[in-house]
C-alpha cells in the first residue's frame, strides 16, 4: 500500500517533502497552530499559495460543502492540537468503536480519522492492519468535514467524479463504497470522521436506521475524546497545584538561604577568617539555590504552557 503509511510519523514528514510556497506555507501553519496563535493573524502568510496547497480541495462539491477558509482551518487545526491524542498509542476505547461499527453495519473497514495538516491519522482502525494514515490529498474524509450533510456517503468512488482517480480507489484498500459522520466537538469543530468503508459499491446506500447508527457512533467517539482531555486537564490542574506547592517549599527557605549569603559575603571580617574550602561551600550553596530556583521556573512555565494548549 504504497499510498498508506504505517506508524505514526507526524506532520514533519510533509514539511521534508513540500517544495516552494508549499514549504513556507507549511511551516508556517505549524508555527501558527504550535503557538495557539491567532489564526486571523496571517500577515506572514505571502502569495495564494493556500490554492496549491494539499488541504484545499480543488475538486469538490460546492453547492453542498462549506466554504474553505484559511482562518477556519487554522482554528480547526489548533482545536485538534488541544486534544492531544496525534500520534498515540491505540486505545481500546476507540477500538472497540470501530470493531462494533464493522459488525453492526456489516463492512470490512471501519476508522475513525482525524484531519490532520498535510495527512489524515487514524485514532482507530479497523480492517487496514497497521496502517495509522494517509495523506490529506488523498483522503475521503477531507471532503466530509466540508460537507454540509451529517454523513457524506459515496456509494461508488469509481462513479464519481472527486474520487475515480484517488490512488485510494485505483489501487490498495480499492475503496468503492464510503460514509462518514464528521466528529464535531462541542465548540463546532470537527475534527475528522467516524467512516466506513466497502471494496465494493453500495448502489442504496445507507438505510435509515444505519445513518442513526453511524451518527451515534460518532458522537459517542467525540464524548470519548471530550471526557480524555478534561481527565488531563484535571490531572494537570492536580500537578500544577502540586508543582507550585513544592516550588513554594523549596524557594521559601531558600531565600533565607539566599540572604544570609549575601550578608556574610558583606561581612569583610568574616571572609578574611575563611578558609578556601569554607569558601567554595558557600558558593556551592549559592550556586545549588539558583539552579533550584531554574528548575522550579522551568517547570512552573512548562505546565503554563501545556495548560494554554487546552
Amino acid at each position: 500500500m504504497e499510498n498508506l503509511k504505517h506508524g505514526a510519523t507526524g506532520s514533519g514528514e510533509n514539511n521534508q517533502v513540500a517544495s516552494g510556497d508549499k514549504r513556507y506555507y507549511l511551516g508556517y501553519t505549524e508555527r501558527v497552530v504550535a503557538r495557539n496563535a491567532d489564526p486571523s493573524d496571517v500577515t506572514e502568510f505571502k502569495g495564494d499559495a493556500t490554492q496549491d496547497m494539499d488541504w484545499v480541495l480543488k475538486n469538490y462539491d460546492k453547492k453542498n460543502s462549506e466554504p474553505q477558509s484559511l482562518e477556519e482551518e487554522l482554528k480547526r487545526l489548533q482545536a485538534l492540537r488541544s486534544y492531544l491524542i496525534l500520534d498515540s498509542e491505540r486505545e481500546h476505547q476507540f477500538e472497540r468503536l470501530t470493531a462494533l461499527a464493522s459488525r453492526i453495519l456489516q463492512v470490512p473497514i471501519a476508522l475513525i480519522s482525524l484531519v490532520d495538516l498535510g495527512r489524515q491519522w487514524f485514532m482507530s482502525n479497523r480492517g487496514l492492519g497497521d496502517v495509522r494514515e494517509t495523506p490529506r490529498s488523498q483522503a475521503f474524509c477531507s471532503h466530509a468535514i466540508l460537507s454540509k450533510e451529517d454523513i457524506l456517503i459515496i456509494r461508488d468512488a469509481k462513479d464519481d467524479q472527486r474520487f475515480a482517480n484517488n490512488p485510494l480507489v485505483t489501487g490498495p484498500p480499492f475503496i468503492r463504497f464510503y460514509a462518514g459522520a464528521p466528529l464535531e466537538t462541542p465548540e463546532g469543530y470537527k475534527l475528522g470522521t467516524f467512516c466506513i468503508i466497502d471494496t465494493k459499491p453500495w448502489p442504496n446506500g445507507l438505510d435509515l436506521n444505519s445513518k442513526q447508527n453511524l451518527l451515534e457512533l460518532s458522537a459517542l467517539a467525540v464524548e470519548v475524546l471530550v471526557a480524555r482531555r478534561r481527565k488531563r486537564e484535571r490531572e494537570l490542574e492536580k500537578n500544577s497545584q502540586l508543582v507550585a506547592c513544592t516550588a513554594h517549599d523549596l524557594l521559601t527557605p531558600l531565600s533565607g538561604v539566599e540572604l544570609s549569603l549575601h550578608l556574610l559575603k558583606e561581612d569583610e571580617d568574616f571572609q578574611r577568617k575563611l578558609s578556601q574550602h569554607h569558601r567554595d561551600v558557600m558558593e556551592n550553596v549559592g550556586t545549588c539555590s539558583e539552579v533550584i530556583q531554574e528548575i522550579c521556573s522551568t517547570v512552573r512555565a512548562t505546565y503554563a504552557e501545556a495548560k494554554s494548549s487546552f
